[in-house]
């Protein structure tokens, strides 16, 4: 009978120590049952930049390595669901419990499997604010199957938009043209000989010559000016000169040989000034992601160029002027802008196919 009278003693406070401790972990997680409250703007209403991870390709699925951090100021404890729109074919998302208030970040999620190339915004809300950030998507490989800066795939296309567009000599403007690969390759004259690739621009009537050499170094024949556009009003002759170096560190900078070229300085052909012109090349940065017209490119080099003139009657070269060019791995050239400020031209990729 004793021990009858124990064990319901012992099971009596067991079920009443069971009975407390349930009450007291009630007491202390009824923060955790309720909504977290909070805001994604600081102080003065103003959204903080998000920060975007990992790398973001038409139709591959995202991964724990796509997220993005938000800026959180917690006012009151609980469980929270923070989510953004549905862009482009993906979202972002995280739920939790908010245990403490004040300000912290939180972990979006990236979920879903982007469509299309190019810069998507999503607006991402927490309780009655909202905030937005932008997420770049990039085609495979840009859209290309060659893995260096110069595609040789013949009938590949690229079609350059002019902005602003150009006046040609029968009063049309020019907005842009397309820039064909020939299927025929010849081997230049020069030492060493090297096979080139001709971009046929018919709208420009003209063509570009284009090598490379598998090391890192890429090879045009034409003159030291632009691509696709020209500054001297007389030139020589052709050079074959190294306009694209992916094996250096940015900073490097090399010269073209120098030509005989001519400007025009006045109102007519015999104000002309002679003397000698030459290209300058410093690579500017490497391993770029860009967005140009709506699309997104990755493995992005920059590179100044400076167009150089000494006149026949100076001892110096002066800069003509500058211009910045910018090469997508896959693709070749996707942008160039001549000049700085309001005083720009530039071509700029618009669409390209077959590379």
């Amino acid at each position: 009978m004793k021990r009858i009278i124990n064990f319901l003693v012992v099971g009596f406070c067991l079920l009443m120590f069971v009975q407390s401790c349930t009450k007291e972990m009630s007491e202390e997680t009824i923060g955790l049952r309720g909504t977290a409250e909070g805001v994604l703007t600081d102080s003065l209403g103003n959204c903080k930049n998000a920060t975007i991870k990992g790398k973001y390709v038409i139709d591959t699925a995202l991964t724990d390595s796509n997220y993005v951090i938000v800026n959180v100021n917690i006012t009151v404890t609980g469980k929270y669901r923070i989510f953004s729109d549905t862009v482009n074919g993906m979202w972002f998302l995280d739920s939790g419990f908010a245990l403490s208030t004040g300000a912290t970040t939180v972990k979006l999620k990236g979920k879903g499997t982007p469509l299309l190339p190019g810069s998507s915004d999503f607006i991402v809300s927490f309780g009655n604010s909202f905030c937005k950030f932008t997420v770049t998507t990039l085609g495979p490989n840009n859209g290309s199957s060659t893995l260096d800066y110069l595609p040789i795939t013949a009938n590949g296309l690229i079609v350059y938009q002019l902005i602003p567009g150009i006046q040609l000599s029968n009063a049309t403007t020019l907005d842009s043209f397309p820039a064909t690969i020939s299927p025929n390759s010849f081997v230049s004259g020069f030492v060493p000989p090297r096979t080139y690739y001709k971009y046929e621009t018919l709208t420009l009537g003209g063509e570009n010559y284009y090598s490379k050499d598998g090391n890192g170094n890429y090879f045009t024949i034409g003159t030291p000016e632009f691509e696709y556009l020209s500054v001297y009003d007389y030139i020589q002759n052709n050079i074959e000169y190294v306009y694209l170096k992916d094996n250096v560190n940015t900073g490097n900078s090399w010269m073209t040989d120098t030509v005989r070229a001519g400007l025009v300085l006045g109102s007519n052909i015999t104000d002309t000034t002679f003397g000698f012109a030459k290209l300058g090349h410093t690579i500017i940065s490497k391993n770029l992601t860009v967005s140009l017209l709506g699309n997104g490119y990755s493995n992005v080099i920059q590179v100044r160029r400076d167009l150089l003139f000494r006149a026949n009657t100076s001892s110096k070269y002066d800069t003509i002027v500058t211009g910045q060019l910018f090469y997508a791995k896959g693709i070749g050239l996707i942008d160039q802008v001549i000049g700085t400020g309001s005083n720009t031209q530039s071509l700029t990729i618009k669409r390209q196919n077959g590379l």
